[in-house]
């Protein structure tokens, strides 16, 4: 009891609040193979950006609060004789992921953190863009082997889709968690910079059809923020 006592004021006088902004770039592929023959899914790059807070437990530990906007891209291409056909998609989400953070000091003005927890997001925003074989625009060319051949020219698109009830499975949620350092430039204000992972644990699809494959993102994230305590 008189440790627990001892302990509090201390407590008190290290938790505070903090609060800034973050954003980044995002590394996303699904976690499975199209299950189309002569396909592959490419890593895609997006971004994310949002508003950072952080609730100071003691000098060591501290929960992690970051709403804001998240790319979550899957960029498709056919291969072989298929390989000019290419879609890539931008998703985007509204997350918040949370998170428990642990921090180690590496001097006065510098701290490594580790953190990990978990996030719900909203997929908000999707478009497209690729390319693919007109079939009313035959042209006529040369094989690899010399002989004469005729092809469809690709036609590419660009468009805003509208989400499908049916198809679309626009909640997210998932683990996440990440690496990083602080840097104290000045008194109360402090630089981040974090590489973080987040592990989708449902599916951007929903299961409409039988024998269906269903897919989650895998997303990595190098994340720059600016702090200040309030």
């Amino acid at each position: 009891m008189l440790v627990c006592l001892l302990w509090m004021p201390a407590m008190k006088a290290t938790a505070q609040f903090s609060a800034g902004i973050t954003a980044g770039f995002t590394l996303s592929q699904p976690d499975k193979a199209p299950g189309v023959i002569y396909s592959e899914y490419l890593p895609a790059g997006g971004f994310a950006a949002g508003f950072s807070f952080q609730y100071n437990l003691d000098a060591r530990l501290a929960i992690y609060a970051e709403p804001g906007v998240f790319q979550k891209n899957i960029s498709y291409r056919r291969t072989k004789n298929y390989s000019a056909t290419w879609e890539k998609n931008s998703n985007t989400y509204l997350q918040l992921p949370v998170m428990l953070q642990y921090r180690y000091p590496l001097g006065k003005k510098l701290d490594a953190f580790a953190q990990a927890g978990a996030y719900a997001g909203w997929w908000a925003f999707k478009s497209k863009k690729g390319a693919i074989p007109n079939i009313y625009d035959l042209t006529d060319g040369t094989a690899p082997d010399g002989t004469p051949s005729s092809y469809f020219r690709m036609a590419e698109y660009s468009e805003n889709n509208a989400f499908e009830s049916k198809k679309d499975q626009r909640f997210d949620f998932g683990a996440v968690g990440g690496i990083g350092a602080n840097w104290l430039y000045k008194d109360g204000y402090r630089l981040s910079v974090e590489i973080r992972y987040s592990y989708s644990l449902n599916s951007y699809q929903k299961e409409y059809m039988e024998n269906q494959q269903l897919h989650s993102h895998r997303t990595a994230a190098v994340m720059i923020g600016w702090m200040k305590d309030l």
